[in-house]
């Protein structure tokens, strides 16, 4: 079997390297050639107008050219939409010449175009996800929320969790505690500013006890609206991330309720469970279901944070068990060791 994968961006963008590119070498073991070609490359993330917008258009191009030769595929393996803020041409020929495709969901980017302020882009746009779920082989699915909305649409749905290799995560042990409680969280610029809603509640929680904060990959334009807190801003490295998650005491991951942040598949609560913590979160479907020994904790007003902060303070022993109990439940339903399988299971349906 041959696959064609089309992720939005190459392996150093956000999420593809956790949906597309770390179960590459599964599926050859299984005897499934690959073939990746992402649409972004890393011109895509310039802060510069004119070389991002000069390198898009290229990038387009080049996709259409590669679009050309999928008859040399059994299965196009497409992430999210082949052309993002364009109507959805090219999946309906799918249909139309006979080729099969799977599209893969790990956020709800119908919203970019259902709920748009922008006139013509709800107006031109609004349906171009579902046609493409309409017209798909099968979708997959990575939380409670797209599934539902999916499986409105194709009953070819299965959904799978964003994972991680199990490999590149250890089990903390016991002893590794830190002299000051640390609470930690890891994000993007994008969503710092759920870090900065909680701004009130760790202030009241700075008059009760001694924390200090941890921020990976936090904005740091933003960074001097903490800096009256004890904060250690982090830069985002691949090399590091891991590492620097152990030194938390317990992974936060608030985020506001809005019908975007409905579809995202908790990728945070995966990490920090990966790495043996327990975890306070916005309790949104994906972030329940994550919580499989029903112990970690869910906060949505600032009286809830410091309510939930406190009681992993005062009860850290405890807090230690229930985030070893954590990286066994990620060891078994997290790891693309464990769902590798799935996937497999799914492309063979559609030999």
């Amino acid at each position: 079997m041959k696959i064609l994968f089309l992720p939005k961006y190459n392996e150093l963008g956000p999420s593809s390297r956790y949906r597309i590119y770390q179960y590459l070498n599964a599926y050859e073991k299984a005897g499934i050639e690959v073939v990746a070609a992402p649409l972004f490359g890393s011109n895509f993330f310039t802060n510069n107008k004119i070389i991002k917008i000069s390198f898009t258009l290229c990038y387009y191009l080049r996709r259409v050219f590669k679009l050309l030769q999928v008859y040399k595929y059994d299965l196009i393996y497409i992430e999210y939409e082949l052309f993002p803020y364009f109507p959805s041409i090219f999946e309906k020929l799918f249909g139309v010449i006979n080729v099969k495709y799977i599209v893969d969901y790990d956020d709800a980017i119908f919203h970019n175009y259902n709920t748009s302020r922008n006139f013509f882009i709800k107006l031109f746009l609004s349906n171009k996800i579902d046609n493409v779920i309409k017209d798909a082989n099968y979708v997959v699915s990575g939380s409670p929320y797209l599934t539902n909305y999916i499986s409105r649409l194709n009953a070819n749905c299965i959904e799978i969790p964003t994972s991680v290799c199990k490999e590149v995560y250890r089990q903390k042990t016991k002893s590794e505690t830190n002299a000051v409680f640390t609470i930690g969280w890891i994000g993007s610029r994008t969503t710092s500013v759920n870090v900065l809603k909680l701004i009130p509640a760790f202030e009241v929680l700075s008059k009760k006890m001694e924390f200090r904060l941890h921020l990976i990959g936090f904005d740091q334009n933003e960074s001097s609206k903490l800096a009256h807190l004890n904060v250690n801003f982090i830069n985002w490295d691949s090399k590091t991330e891991i590492e620097e998650i152990y030194k938390f005491d317990v992974g936060i991951m608030p985020l506001e309720n809005t019908p975007f942040n409905q579809g995202k598949c908790g990728f945070k609560l995966v990490q920090y469970m990966g790495c043996s913590l327990p975890t306070i979160a916005t309790p949104l479907d994906a972030n329940v279901k994550i919580n499989r020994n029903k112990k970690n904790l869910y906060a949505i007003t600032n009286e809830d944070w410091v309510s939930a902060f406190e009681k992993v303070y005062n009860n850290q022993d405890y807090f230690r068990e229930v985030g070893l109990e954590n990286h066994d439940a990620f060891t078994k339903y997290y790891t693309v060791e464990s769902n590798s399988g799935t996937y497999i299971t799914v492309f063979n349906k559609l030999k």
